[in-house]
């Protein structure tokens, strides 16, 4: 690359910066993404935003991004394809625990288990891409692939909306709560991340309606260890009465290991809203940890 073209594009990206910025800042809508199911391309569905620095990859901007800046990690979807890597369909796996290779709803592993939510979406597991991605997001503060995991988990969650006549009125997103603590110890709050690419792909709208005491993470500990330093951590601070609660509650986290923080936020919102309420929540996660 030439001094002139590198100079070209540093001016091109202070000019940018000029133009995108606000003061005071003001609160952005997310953008609408397209699904067009007739563009797929190994195996899962193909998400088009309509920003434009997202379409020219190759660009002489990208170009500078990969050389002088070291992010050699390409876009979520060309790994995916790289990798041979394609979203998990429902019939992969028990859409009640979430263990794959089980079908429909129900199995073997969750016959004899009290399950605290009504159903499981999930893109693949841990050990694959998705749990790559997942680790990049909470460790690395990657944000940009966060939020494209997110709204490939949102596309999966409108094909299930839809097959069940559900439309977005209906529905809310809700992120698995990060004390504030926390998240100014890690730098992002990862579900929050993976909510709001949710709402994008499948355009329902995000509420932050849990919150959180603070406790020590989760990382490390098993099943019985995670379900008392989870216990009685979760708050509600969404809508009481049952009437202005939404059919659906999507709460969405990062990975499913042994089910302790989706089943306390899922306990939590049933506890607060109480038993006239007939909706159903469902969780949405980017992984499932299995063995």
């Amino acid at each position: 690359m030439t001094q002139r073209a590198t100079l070209g594009i540093l001016e091109h990206m202070e000019n940018e910066r000029r133009a995108n910025f606000q003061w005071p800042p003001r609160r952005t809508e997310p953008q609408s993404v397209a699904i067009d199911s007739d563009q797929v391309e190994a195996g899962f569905v193909e998400i088009k935003r309509s920003r434009a620095s997202h379409i020219a990859d190759e660009s002489a901007f990208r170009a500078f991004e990969r050389t002088w800046l070291g992010l050699q990690d390409s876009p979520l979807r060309d790994r995916a394809i790289a990798a041979g890597f394609r979203m998990d369909e429902p019939g992969e796996y028990c859409t009640r625990c979430g263990v794959s290779g089980a079908f429909g709803h129900g199995c073997g592993n969750c016959a004899a288990k009290a399950i605290a939510w009504d159903r499981i979406i999930r893109i693949g597991r841990y050990d694959d891409l998705p749990g790559h991605v997942v680790r990049e997001l909470k460790f690395e503060r990657w944000r940009r692939a966060g939020a494209d995991l997110g709204v490939w988990m949102g596309a999966q969650l409108a094909s299930q909306l839809r097959s069940e006549g559900l439309d977005g009125a209906s529905v809310a997103v809700v992120p698995t709560p990060m004390h504030w603590v926390r998240r100014l110890w890690r730098g992002v709050d990862h579900a929050m991340v993976l909510a709001q690419g949710v709402s994008e792909g499948a355009g329902v709208p995000v509420r932050g309606w849990l919150r959180r005491r603070f406790r020590m993470t989760q990382g490390g500990l098993g099943g019985a260890d995670r379900r008392r330093n989870v216990r009685g951590t979760m708050r509600w601070r969404g809508p009481i009465a049952e009437s202005n609660v939404p059919q659906v509650i999507v709460i969405v986290d990062d990975v499913l290991t042994t089910g302790e923080t989706l089943s306390e936020a899922a306990r939590c919102v049933r506890g607060a809203i109480g038993s006239g309420w007939k909706g159903r929540i469902w969780g949405v996660v980017a992984a499932v940890a299995e063995g």
